[in-house]
Parts: structure tokens; C-alpha cells; sequence
């Protein structure tokens, strides 16, 4: 079947746009001439392997050297198919840069999710080390306040032993006055009642006859050894009787 006219000038400028240096140009225009030959029934093959008639070339239009126009039509149908070979190549080639780009797409995207897998990873961890830190500090708060209450606790006791310690000690000087306050045997003994009751801070401000009455001696020598003390700086000072 022929080509009539107008599709023989369309097909004519569509093979020039095959040389095109664009592959995609280059490759619609040569989408555009299979389908101008497929309305009128041929194929590129068809087109290059059907016989010239006499004086007219297949396209359908008279040609005045039928031999030489058919072989320029077959240089330039090899020429098309060396293009088109081309075009396929490059479209193979563009196909594969395309699969390689996927695939390298892939396998950024599994690098990038194993990589927020491990900031999220690393997020937790830092969470838990905060936790961590902050029950640390309020333990360590605890502690603080705990040794604080024991420092407390031990000036108390601290204070406590002194307290028991002097009424300990004037426990045993009241024993030691009270000693010699039961019936003195010798005066010897008396003295010693006295001097217990006048160093002693909390009685020696009995009067001199309190004094006299528990250690068995007249008031006057409760006052005569008051004085002794007084001169010498011995002298306990008590609250006055």
C-alpha cells in the first residue's frame, strides 16, 4: 500500500527530526513515523523492502530515476535503523542508569531508616541517662539531708553526755558531801564537810547555818572557812541563800 501525499510530506519531516541530537525528540519522531506508516499499513521493514515501481517511488510519488532513488531510500532506511538501533541502545542505557538510580534510591532510603533506627536508639538512651542522672541527684539530696539529721542527732547525743556527765559529777560530789555530812567522827572529817559544801557550785550558797547543821559544826566555822576561800580565790559562787 502507498502513502498518500499528505502523509507522505508529514512522514518526510518527521524522518529529518530523527537526527535530532535530543534522544527523546529523536525517538518520538521515529514513534510518530511507525505510526504514520501503520495507517497505511506498512512497517519500517515494509518500507525498506518493497520493490520501486517504474517511475514512481514507494512514498507514492514519481521519481524520475526509480533505481537510484530506491537505493537512496535504502541507505536511508539503514541509516534509520542504525538510528533507531542507537536510540534503542541510549533508551537501554537510560533504563539501566534508571534501574541503578532506584536501586541506589533504595538503598539510601534502608541506610537512612537504619540510621534513624540508631538516633532514635541513641534519643532513649540519652532519655534514660537523664532519668538516671536526675534520680541520682534526689537520691544523693537524700543522703544530704539524711547525714544532716545525724549531725543533729549526734550533737544531741553529744549534748545529752555532757548533761549526764555533770549530773554525774555532782552526783558524786553530793555522795562525797553526803559522806562526810553523816556524822562526822573527827574534825578532821567536819572540815571536809564544809569544804564540800562551799566548792561546791550548786550548794555553796547555803547559809552558814544549813552548812553547819549538815556537816555537825557551828555556823561560825562555816563562815570562818568562807572567808579562807573567798581570800585564797577557792571559792565557789552560788546562788545566795
Amino acid at each position: 500500500m502507498a502513502l498518500n501525499r499528505p502523509d507522505t510530506e508529514r512522514l518526510a519531516k518527521v524522518l529529518v527530526l530523527i537526527d535530532s541530537d535530543r534522544d527523546g525528540e529523536a525517538l518520538a519522531a521515529l514513534y510518530t513515523a511507525r505510526n504514520i506508516l501503520a495507517r497505511a499499513g506498512m512497517t519500517l521493514r515494509d518500507l525498506v523492502a518493497a520493490p520501486v515501481a517504474e517511475g514512481r517511488s514507494t512514498l507514492g510519488e514519481p521519481h524520475a530515476n526509480p533505481p537510484r532513488a530506491r537505493m537512496e531510500l535504502q541507505q536511508e532506511v539503514q541509516i534509520l535503523r542504525g538510528e533507531v538501533d542507537a536510540l534503542r541502545a541510549a533508551l537501554q542505557d537510560r533504563e539501566s542508569e534508571a534501574a541503578s538510580l532506584r536501586r541506589f534510591r533504595d538503598d539510601t532510603f534502608q541506610v537512612l531508616s537504619g540510621k534513624n533506627e540508631e538516633i532514635m536508639s541513641l534519643k532513649r538512651r540519652i532519655a534514660a541517662l537523664r532519668d538516671g542522672g536526675a534520680s541520682a541527684a534526689a537520691d544523693l539530696e537524700r543522703l544530704r539531708a539524711r547525714r544532716a539529721e545525724d549531725a543533729a542527732t549526734i550533737d544531741d547525743l553529744r549534748r545529752e553526755h555532757e548533761r549526764l556527765r555533770d549530773r554525774l559529777a555532782g552526783l558524786t560530789r553530793d555522795l562525797e558531801a553526803a559522806r562526810h555530812a553523816v556524822a562526822p567522827r573527827n574534825n578532821a572529817e567536819k572540815r571536809a564537810a564544809v569544804l564540800a559544801y562551799l566548792r561546791d557550785p550548786r550548794r555553796a550558797g547555803l547559809s552558814d547555818r544549813e552548812i553547819a547543821r549538815r556537816a555537825g559544826v557551828s555556823p561560825q566555822t562555816v563562815s570562818n572557812w568562807r572567808g579562807r576561800l573567798k581570800l585564797g580565790g577557792l571559792f565557789a559562787k552560788g546562788p545566795a541563800a
